[in-house]
């Protein structure tokens, strides 16, 4: 397809914890990127999937992997108040003080979208002002 959204970027984007595991299991990259550079795991992390980030996580996704604006799955989450999302990228290494391309880090775009209970968790995290 045109914008590089694979079967399992659509199945993640959707919530569809059983299609990706099965696309998984027949050998489906996690880490690819569509146009835009996002992964099957960003979308996840937008869309608070927490049953398929856990699935992709468990396949490799990889948690750091940046898209085109230098955004990471965690600054996602946080940007979209997935405070449980976010939990789960820093439980398998997601850089809590990684900065995209603007320098905004997970904690800042949490702030900037008046996100209060995913602040409070990525500051207990140990995320840095």
């Amino acid at each position: 397809e045109a914008t590089g959204k694979t079967p399992l970027i659509l199945a993640a984007t959707a919530g569809n914890e059983d299609m990706v595991s099965l696309l998984l299991r027949y050998k489906a990259k996690p880490n690819v990127r569509d146009q835009v550079g996002n992964t099957a795991l960003s979308y996840a992390a937008f869309g608070g999937h927490r049953d398929v980030v856990a699935v992709l996580l468990g396949a490799g996704a990889a948690p750091d992997l940046e898209n085109r604006q230098g955004m990471t799955p965690l600054m996602i989450a946080a940007q979209q108040g997935k405070t449980d999302v976010a939990q789960m990228l820093l439980a398998k290494g997601a850089d809590i003080n990684k900065a995209d391309y603007t320098g905004r880090t997970p904690l800042m775009w949490a702030e900037a979208s008046r996100r209060s209970g995913t602040v409070a968790a990525l500051k207990q995290a140990g995320a840095k002002q």
